[in-house]
């Protein structure tokens, strides 16, 4: 049971990881498809063999060598026009690969941008990772702070109580539990085991120690739905 609250911190940290990766890469895909659709536009409105004559003279202009494959980055304003994310549309461009192959030019047609892994992740939809996130903050917090409510119970924090070898008996019953927590089960077997009906008895026993513990400590037991009872440190009164 200790263990539990760590190993749900560590179960939704893990989920947020992967929530949030997976939105990354979604946001990333969507940045590929916009630029593909937005090429296609642009191929589709300028025409091909006009982009194709357009790279050819680029290309003799700027390279030394026929053989030489070139590829040319060129800022596209009817490219831009076409991507419907605006962060994309001053960072995409249109590369061309030209080159002439057995004498034969080859013109291929791409398109990239400039973009950071940071404008990606501030175009994903982190929403449910953030979720998770806080969720796994909030169950550390309540671990820490359930930690420190269970903090450790001595049978010294007792030493002003007079105590019945049976009370003495239950209480360090209560102090080796985890949770200080027992049901009325476990105590009854444990004080009464020979004992067909110890409801009563154990009733007595529980408000006889409640009424010592409340005059010589600040320790409390309360019932927990009535099947069974918890050691709390009652509040200091403000």
């Amino acid at each position: 049971m200790k263990k539990l609250p760590i190993l749900i911190f560590i179960a939704l940290c893990l989920t947020a990881l992967a929530t949030s990766y997976g939105s990354y890469r979604s946001a990333e895909r969507a940045i590929e498809g916009d630029m593909r659709q937005a090429l296609a536009k642009t191929i589709d409105e300028k025409g091909v063999e006009t982009m194709r004559q357009d790279s050819i003279r680029a290309y003799k202009s700027m390279s030394h060598a026929e053989s030489e494959i070139m590829t040319i980055a060129v800022g596209d304003e009817t490219l831009r026009r076409h991507l419907r994310e605006p962060l994309l549309r001053e960072r995409a461009y249109i590369t061309y690969t030209v080159g002439k192959e057995n004498g034969r030019w080859k013109v291929m047609f791409n398109t990239e941008a400039r973009y950071s892994a940071a404008m990606i992740w501030s175009l994903s939809d982190q929403r449910l990772s953030l979720v998770l996130a806080v969720m796994a903050m909030i169950s550390l917090a309540f671990s820490f702070r359930g930690r420190r409510q269970l903090q450790p119970v001595v049978m010294e924090n007792f030493s002003e109580a007079h105590l019945t070898p049976m009370q003495r008996q239950l209480m360090e019953m209560f102090i080796s539990s985890e949770s200080h927590r027992l049901s009325k089960h476990e105590i009854c077997n444990a004080l009464w085991p020979k004992k067909d009906d110890a409801n009563e008895t154990l009733y007595a026993l529980i408000s006889r120690l409640k009424r010592e513990l409340s005059r010589s400590t600040d320790f409390d037991i309360v019932s927990d739905r009535g099947r069974a009872y918890i050691l709390k440190k009652r509040k200091s009164e403000s």
